[in-house]
This record gives C-alpha cells, sequence and structure tokens, in this order.
C-alpha cells in the first residue's frame, strides 16, 4: 500500500502558542486528492481539523490551502505518495488550522466597489460576452493567485492583489459599467505588479489573470492618459525615438556586429534593449556560443525592442509596432530559428506575438528559442569540481515560457564545466526585477530575500537567464553589502 505522509499545520487561537505542525500517516492503494486526504486524516484520526469544503468540483473556490508551498484547490490537487505538508493560505490570518480570516479582502472589494454600476445606461439589446469578460466571470474569489502573489504577499497594504484586479477589470469589460476602474486600479497598487505572471500560472479556472486583467487595466489607464510610473513612460517614449526601450551607451551591440559579421547565417540573433545597450559582453557571448555550437549566427540590422515590457506596461499599440518590425526583419533574413538570452523577449515572442500580430497578415518563419536550448552543444573540457559554489536563480519569463527545466539544465551543465560546484537552492519565486521602472521599493524587498538566500547558502555567484534579474539582484548584493556575485548565464 502506498504510504502518505502529511504535516498540517494546527492553530487554536484560544490555546496561546498552539500554532505548530501535526504529522499524519495514511496507507491507501487509492490516489488521495488533498480534499481526500483532510477528509481520511480527521476520520481516522477522529481529529477535529478545520478546513473549507463544498462543491468538491473547483468550481466554488472556498478550499484553497497550500500544499507544500504553492496555493492550489484542496479538491483539485492530487497528494503525492510520500511526504506533504499542508498550511492555510499565506499572506492571511489564521482563524484555525487552515481556516483563513477573508474579511480583509471582503473590505477591499467592498470598498472598491467592485459591483457593476450600469446608472444612466440603456442596456443593449442582443448583448453577448466577449472571451475576455467571459473569461474574467470565471473568478470564484478563492485567493489562489493571492497567497501566490509575491507583491501582495510583500505589501498587502499597497497592492491589493491581482483577484481583486480580476474583479475590476471584470467590470472594466463590461460595455453597460460607468465606473472607473482604471482608476480603482491605480489607487489599489495596479504598478506594483511585478508582471511576474505567476497569477496566470496558479489559477485554478485558467484565467490569464496578468494579461486579461493587469495588463488590460494599464492598457486602460494610458488609454484614459492617468499618469503612470515616470521610467515606463520615459521608456516608451525611447523606443518612439529610437526603437529601444533604454538610451544608447555609444554605438549599438548590434552596429558594432554589422561591421565584422556575416550577412547570411542560419541562425538568427534577437538582442532585445539589454545586450545592445547595457550588457554587451553578454551579447558578445551569446553570439559566441552559437558559433561554438557550429552555427553560422546572423544579426540583422534594424531590429528593435521585444514589445515585451511596452505591453506589459499597457502600451498595446507600441508592442504591435515592435512585433510587426522584428517579425518582418527577421522572416526576410531567412533564418530557421531565432536564438534570445533574456526571459522577458523570449516570452513576447513565445507568447505575446501570436496575439499581437493579429490581422496583419505577418507570422514568424522561424522557431524562436532561449539559448538555453544551444549551452550543451558547445565543446569545452569537462572541468573537476571546485570551491566556488554557483546558485542559479530561475526568472519568472523563463518559468512562464515553460522552460524551466531546460534553463535549469544548462545552469548545472555551464557551471559544472567551469568547474564550479552547482548548487541547488530554494530561492523566491520572483526578485522583483521588473518592478523597478514603477515600485524600486518593492523591487529592492523582493532582491534582499533572494540575496539572503544565498548567503544562507553560502553562494559565491547567482546565475541567472534575464538582464533585470541580472541588475536588481546585484542592486540588491550592493544594498546588502553582500560579496554575492550575480552574473547571466552566458557569463559563467
Amino acid at each position: 500500500m502506498k504510504q502518505y505522509h502529511v504535516s498540517i499545520y494546527r492553530h487554536d487561537p484560544s490555546v496561546e502558542g498552539s500554532g505548530r505542525y501535526v504529522d499524519y500517516t495514511l496507507s491507501t492503494d487509492a490516489r488521495l486528492k488533498v480534499l481526500d486526504a483532510l477528509d481520511a486524516v480527521s476520520k481516522e484520526y477522529d481529529t477535529d481539523i478545520a478546513y473549507r469544503a463544498s462543491c468538491l468540483m473547483g468550481r466554488c473556490g472556498s478550499c484553497a490551502v497550500m500544499l507544500n508551498g504553492r496555493a492550489l484547490l484542496a479538491c483539485q490537487a492530487q497528494v503525492e505518495p510520500g511526504n506533504s505538508r499542508l498550511e492555510p493560505l499565506r499572506g492571511y490570518l489564521v482563524v484555525r488550522d487552515l481556516l483563513v480570516d477573508r474579511t480583509p479582502h471582503e473590505r477591499v472589494i467592498d470598498a472598491a466597489r467592485i459591483h457593476l454600476d450600469d446608472s444612466g445606461f440603456a442596456r443593449p439589446t442582443g448583448f453577448t460576452y466577449g472571451k475576455d469578460l467571459y473569461a474574467l466571470t470565471l473568478c470564484t474569489d478563492c485567493l489562489v493567485c493571492q497567497a501566490s502573489c509575491p507583491a501582495r504577499n510583500e505589501i498587502p497594504a499597497q497592492f491589493a492583489g491581482p483577484a481583486v484586479m480580476t474583479q475590476l477589470a471584470r467590470y472594466a469589460r463590461d460595455p453597460r459599467d460607468q465606473g472607473a476602474r482604471p482608476t480603482t486600479a491605480l489607487v489599489e497598487g495596479l504598478h506594483s505588479c511585478t508582471s511576474c505572471m505567476t497569477c496566470s500560472e496558479v489559477c485554478p479556472r485558467g484565467i490569464d489573470v496578468f494579461g486579461q486583467a493587469i495588463v488590460a487595466l494599464r492598457k486602460g489607464a494610458v488609454g484614459s492618459r492617468l499618469p503612470g510610473p515616470k521610467v515606463q513612460d520615459d521608456m516608451t517614449e525611447m523606443f518612439r525615438e529610437t526603437g529601444l526601450a533604454f538610451p544608447k551607451s555609444g554605438p549599438l551591440l548590434v552596429e558594432e556586429m554589422a561591421e565584422a559579421g556575416p550577412k547570411q547565417g542560419d541562425v538568427g540573433v534577437f538582442l532585445g534593449c539589454m545586450f545592445q545597450t547595457r550588457h554587451k559582453d553578454d551579447g558578445r557571448a551569446l553570439v559566441k556560443v552559437l558559433r561554438d555550437a557550429g552555427h553560422t549566427p546572423v544579426v540583422p540590422e534594424g531590429l528593435v525592442c521585444c514589445g515585451g515590457p511596452l505591453l506589459w506596461t499597457g502600451h498595446e499599440e507600441e508592442a504591435r509596432q515592435a512585433a510587426a518590425t522584428n517579425v518582418k526583419i527577421l522572416n526576410d533574413a531567412g533564418v530557421g530559428t531565432v536564438v534570445t538570452a533574456c526571459a522577458g523577449c523570449g516570452l513576447a515572442w513565445r507568447k505575446e506575438y501570436p496575439r499581437l500580430l493579429e490581422g496583419t497578415g505577418l507570422s514568424p518563419q522561424f522557431t524562436v528559442l532561449d539559448v538555453s536550448k544551444m549551452l550543451d552543444a558547445r565543446e569545452s573540457p569537462q572541468a573537476s569540481a571546485g570551491s566556488e559554489r554557483l546558485a542559479y536563480f530561475l526568472p519568472c519569463h523563463i518559468r512562464s515560457q515553460g522552460a524551466a527545466d531546460d534553463a535549469r539544465r544548462a545552469a548545472e551543465w555551464s557551471i559544472t564545466r567551469s568547474g564550479r560546484t552547482y548548487v541547488e537552492v530554494d530561492f523566491p519565486e520572483c526578485c522583483g526585477g521588473m518592478a523597478a521602472s514603477a515600485d524600486p521599493q518593492l523591487a529592492a524587498r523582493l532582491a534582499a530575500k533572494v540575496i539572503a538566500a544565498a548567503e544562507e547558502n553560502s553562494i559565491d555567484a547567482i546565475v541567472t537567464s534575464c538582464p533585470f534579474c541580472v541588475e536588481n539582484l546585484a542592486r540588491g548584493s550592493r544594498r546588502a553589502r553582500s560579496k554575492v556575485r550575480v552574473t547571466h548565464l552566458l557569463g559563467v
């Protein structure tokens, strides 16, 4: 029989110091969902564990808990044989055991007047839901996204969280609603979202919370000419003037490579903004990796920002222009593969471009890959493990592409081949790098947690695959006066 060893958080507020984990063992051949395990423990151990459950079908959202640190619905998620840990939702006051107090969340909903405001509006005949509005109505307010959100958990008084943004976006998209939803979203901390997209990944109803709610509200704010973060507005203006989101510091890397590099090749290189301006050495390393793998990389002139940072801050029209420009240039280059080393660029190409290119008649005639797919093809001698300890920090935008395993393998391969010791560290999921342009204080707090985790594990250097992570974590290390270095994977 299978053995399930379940450690459950128990707390009785009437008993001082009662918060503790209690271990229970279940023996069964059946596969257990979390709710099955809770029911079985309650029955077999005759214990009164407090937890919520209602529909048992993932429709009511009442049974959300944390399983091994991940928020989910107890009626949907499976418990694997072996050791498991069940806790109440992160970021909420515990009423008892696995029950949390939802009152603060409900007060925010009430205070923000999140209900249909159709006063003075003539109801349209034949009204139908659009796909985005329909998707948003599926939200059950289960709070899984709230408990998973790094920004909401760090600054709950400043950022109301993705569930609140989902409800605001629901009414913003309803043609009957007369409420100023983007304005309310700004008050509730819209720009403090780190754009990590965790909310979309964990939603039990499959809602793209980040895209259909947060980005939509940011787009609404831009369309209403509401004031946004100055750094983000400057980035957009920079794109309009130069095609890049960051200012030049001397010649662009693409200009340097255009003079010395081949005009034709089998692999296109997409440098984006960061590798052309602030991280040129990593851009050169990307080209070298491809050459070492036996390819002839070409860096076409005229490529612009990937458009991801523009889209994710609400500037959709500029993002569409960027997508169309980049696809046309790389299609004309005749390459079968395009490689990038920026997590955000890769995510924009793979996730956002299909929608941004709708109606243009354009589509990429090539496959877009992250450089991690190419690293194990390099010819370099195997070195013996050294004393320097390096750990890989997984960028949110690599995870959102579904490329986490490839990235981790590439990091381990690169680190061990370089003669250093690869160490697995359970880092916080988000470093706050994409939040630095809107909420630098939040970005600093999230980066500090990653640096602290590195120091606790005696890590000499953090390796990552995103230039935004590199910059924010490096700032965090300097602020903490830490000796932990931060480098892009290409710099190993």
